[in-house]
């Protein structure tokens, strides 16, 4: 009965160590610069010019945007999958 009482502690710790951690580095991000995976976000840069998602009509920072040729014309998408589908449903 120790042994798991002991077990639930430590584990409990280790979780309570790693929340702490995290939320102490993520003191030094600035607010709003961590996606939805905990990972930084790139940041846009202050009066970068916003683009229109062609695919799914979102705009975002040109600083962030992907970037593709199509049919001569430059386009701006907000992720990879939208400049994929895009390109896919376009008429032959």
């Amino acid at each position: 009965m120790r042994i798991l009482l002991i077990l639930f502690l430590a584990l409990s710790f280790w979780f309570f160590l790693d929340r702490l951690l995290k939320y102490l580095i993520s003191l030094g991000q600035p607010a709003g610069t961590r996606g939805v995976s905990g990972k930084p976000r790139a940041r846009a840069v202050e009066g970068d010019d916003m683009v229109q998602d062609p695919q799914c009509k979102v705009y975002i920072p040109l600083s962030r945007a992907v970037e593709r040729k199509v049919g001569g014309e430059t386009h701006y998408f907000c992720s990879e999958d939208c400049a994929r589908k895009y390109i896919k449903n376009l008429p032959s």
